[in-house]
């Protein structure tokens, strides 16, 4: 405990260092807490292939990431080598997808920090939490938990938002914006990356793929135990059907039976990027997951199968009521969702249902990359002198 408290202590030093570092505006370092994933893995994919101005360096949060992606020709540095620190200390600009701290927060000061976070958000987040643990780390932390915590505490400079709607409800208060001009107007990187996999979507002769996409519970364990799904008459209803299942689940995630014996079914693995499934899916199934905002683009059936709902809100605060502007048919037995999924393969029953969510929550107009990195040159320019 003591050699951790020193060790924090010298962290903050270089974080007081770091404000007095000279940095280049022409570096940019991205990272994210989940790996070479997400909103800044395709932003950094755009700005390292088209803006050859730009010096674009992944910060990764384990050596063997770094190590792995220098393999793929990809300049990539762990946070706490001599390199990472180096290019983390010099750059202007930090992206990333939660926390500076995916990139490395005590090294951040007097750089530009812009969040692009990872999600239109169902349950309440950051400021907005009122329900422990998360409470104690965030809204009503002390000053001990910011010592350990410190990347909670830092608003971004700009934050990402697909709409006006989502930053009012949510982003500006959860995240202790100044105001609107704290805020970047734009499709989310990975939906572009979404949209661009849809368009090569092959529609020749194939099985219906049906995708299930479960949100984490805090209880940990095998939630899906207690699901009620019978597997067996759930593959047998896919074989008569033309159809498969494919089931990503959270890291963290345990499951207790063997998918392999399963014909209809497979488990996506925990490294594979979930857009890779999502383009190919003609019908995303799933719970209290935001995913469904991103799959709102493609305009494609979704099916909330919620058969823990009154325990998952007991843990859980929502920013909604149960089933508003969720845009799809909500089940909660296995039965009714072997229904719901047969009347799907048919027929889609809730189009004009999506279109109402996706005109709040979605963006119609700035889907691309080169819309965002104007957007961000833009801000800037206007409020940092870029």
């Amino acid at each position: 405990m003591i050699i951790k408290g020193l060790k924090r202590i010298l962290h903050f030093c270089l974080y007081g260092i770091s404000f007095f570092i000279p940095r280049n505006k022409k570096l940019w370092v991205f990272g994210s807490f989940s790996g070479y994933t997400d909103n800044s893995r395709y932003f950094y994919e755009y700005i390292s292939k088209n803006k050859k101005e730009i010096k674009a360096i992944w910060i990764a949060i384990t050596p063997s990431l770094a190590y792995d992606l220098r393999r793929n020709g990809i300049p990539a540095y762990y946070r706490w080598t001599l390199k990472g620190i180096y290019f983390t200390l010099r750059a202007r600009v930090y992206i990333y997808t939660g926390y500076s701290s995916d990139i490395n927060f005590f090294t951040s000061g007097g750089a530009i920090l812009i969040n692009l976070w990872h999600g239109i958000p169902l349950k309440k987040i950051e400021f907005d939490i009122n329900t422990k643990p998360l409470v104690d780390k965030i809204k009503d932390a002390t000053l001990l938990t910011k010592f350990i915590n410190p990347q909670h505490h830092k608003s971004p400079d700009l934050l990402l938002s697909p709409s006006r709607f989502v930053s009012q409800y949510s982003f500006i208060r959860a995240f202790r914006l100044k105001n609107e001009s704290n805020i970047l107007e734009g499709c989310y990187p990975r939906v572009i990356n979404l949209l661009e996999r849809s368009r090569e979507k092959n529609e020749g002769n194939r099985k219906y793929v049906f995708f299930y996409v479960p949100t984490w519970r805090d209880s940990g364990g095998d939630f899906l135990a207690k699901s009620n799904i019978d597997f067996l008459k759930l593959n047998d209803f896919l074989a008569l059907n033309n159809a498969e299942l494919k089931i990503k689940l959270h890291p963290a995630t345990n499951i207790n039976i063997n998918i392999d014996d399963y014909s209809n079914l497979s488990l996506i693995s925990k490294s594979i990027d979930i857009n890779e499934t999502l383009a190919l899916a003609d019908c995303l199934i799933t719970d209290y997951s935001s995913v469904y905002f991103d799959y709102l683009y493609l305009d494609r059936p979704i099916i909330f199968y919620t058969f823990d709902a009154d325990d998952y809100l007991q843990e859980r605060e929502m920013y909604f009521n149960f089933g508003e502007h969720m845009p799809g048919q909500i089940v909660n037995t296995f039965s009714d969702l072997l229904n719901e999924m047969k009347d799907t393969i048919s027929c889609d029953k809730h189009k004009d249902n999506r279109n109402a969510v996706f005109d709040i929550f979605g963006n119609k107009e700035h889907q691309s990359y080169k819309f965002l990195y104007k957007n961000i040159i833009d801000k800037l320019k206007d409020k940092y002198d870029y």
